[in-house]
């Protein structure tokens, strides 16, 4: 029975840099979105600033999840040595 809880705390410790991936792209997606949208009223540019927006957020949720990933990997590759 120990055996499984360990298995199951170092299985969850493994993937837990991992759950909040889709919340990274999500709120960097919508930080732009709503940036571009303030930018685009206040200076009269409907929807220039707000697809600049949406666009440099997912280039930066996906940098994130990119870096999460790779620095994981990275560290895992270091440690197998």
């Amino acid at each position: 029975m120990k055996s499984n809880k360990k298995k199951w705390q170092q299985s969850i410790r493994q993937i837990g840099p991992y759950f909040d991936l889709g919340l990274r792209l999500t709120v960097a997606m919508v930080f732009g979105l709503f940036g571009g949208l303030w930018l685009d009223r206040k200076i009269h540019t409907i929807p220039l600033f707000l697809i600049i927006g949406i666009f440099a957020g997912a280039l930066s949720g996906f940098w994130s999840i990119y870096k999460t990933i790779y620095m994981k990997n990275k560290t895992k590759d270091d440690r197998d040595r």
